[in-house]
């Protein structure tokens, strides 16, 4: 029996051990409280994936660097990169672990070894010497509104895919048959945009276009002495 009790101490220790991750120094940051919490402050901002060894190998590194800079102005946070894909494409990442800047939403990526010694000193005056980082292209900040556009349309097409894919498990559907499906679908919610479209933004008559254009004409010849000649006009009179 002590033996017994033993072990179930054992594992409730394991289990308080575990709860422990909670009160962990790091902020574990979503796609939805990213924008607000990065809007204010100094960040230490980490993308990783729960299943990549590297960010596992840095977890604990990591969680000393945001002991060793707590009250020192840099909040230490993370987000998991391979849930939050439209975040992830916003700032441009591409592998895993990723560590930037976010200073007044203004964006700088670590390079180099990831030691605590190298990261607290990236935090605090290093970043200093790296170059801003942008989104993309087209994005001049992942906070921009075009990386913003660009992260909703990937959020999109990341829903359609797993709406698709889920839809053919479980109905058991051929790939064939759903795309004609999704096709339709398309089309007649192409067809009914365009009639919403063409209502707000009604199109010109026949008849309207064709009195616009009679008083254009009027208009034309009552002031026919104020428009310069064509080319082709100017190079018959000079002849």
């Amino acid at each position: 029996l002590e033996m017994r009790d033993g072990r179930l101490l054992l594992v409730a220790l394991a289990l308080g051990g575990i709860g422990l991750s909670s009160g962990s120094a790091v902020i574990e940051l979503t796609s939805s409280d990213l924008d607000s919490r990065l809007a204010q402050g100094t960040w230490l901002l980490e993308f990783y994936a729960p299943w990549c060894g590297y960010c596992k190998r840095l977890e604990s590194t990591y969680e000393d660097v945001a002991q060793e800079l707590a009250g020192q102005g840099v909040h230490v946070a993370r987000i998991d990169g391979s849930k939050f894909k439209s975040v992830g494409a916003r700032f441009g990442i591409q592998g895993f672990p990723t560590i930037l800047h976010v200073k007044d939403q203004v964006v700088r990526r670590q390079q180099g070894e990831k030691t605590k010694e190298s990261l607290v000193d990236f935090a605090l005056l290093g970043w200093q010497s790296y170059s801003i980082e942008l989104a993309s292209p087209i994005a001049s900040s992942p906070f921009s509104t075009g990386a913003k556009v660009i992260g909703s349309l990937i959020e999109a097409v990341i829903f359609l895919q797993e709406g698709y894919d889920y839809v053919r498990e479980k109905y058991s559907l051929s790939h064939p048959f759903l795309l004609a499906v999704t096709a339709i679908i398309a089309v007649l919610v192409g067809s009914a945009w365009g009639m919403v479209l063409s209502f707000i933004f009604p199109v010109k008559t026949a008849k309207s276009a064709s009195s616009a254009d009679s008083g254009a004409h009027g208009h034309g010849h009552s002031h026919s002495h104020g428009v310069a000649p064509c080319s082709g006009h100017a190079d018959k009179k000079s002849e």
